[in-house]
């Protein structure tokens, strides 16, 4: 399978045809067990690097609570001066980190 990276070393695609102008193309083989994760991959010094992790913005927007439940978090924290809201988003945050490759 061939995917494209772009010039800061993230993955932007599987091409069919032709090329984006500035990116890298790589050949790599997985099993079907990893399609669904190329945006985990990372071109680094030449080496594709996965980082499970790298899909912290998906995991952090299903731990989210809903928006209703965030606001009325706030509504409650500002009538009875608790951190609720604050802790909550800081523990998602704090379980889906976003780290370096």
């Amino acid at each position: 399978m061939i995917i494209e990276f772009n010039d800061t070393g993230d993955f932007i695609r599987q091409p069919d045809i032709g090329a984006i102008t500035g990116t890298t193309k790589v050949s790599v083989t997985w099993d079907d067990a990893w399609t669904g994760h190329e945006d985990c991959l990372k071109l680094i010094n030449g080496n594709v690097v996965f980082n499970l992790n790298a899909n912290y913005v998906n995991n952090r927007l299903e731990a989210y609570a809903p928006l209703a439940e965030q606001l009325d978090m706030q509504y409650h924290d500002t009538m009875n001066g608790t951190e609720t809201w604050l802790d909550h988003i800081n523990s998602v945050k704090t379980k889906y980190p976003k780290d370096a490759v």
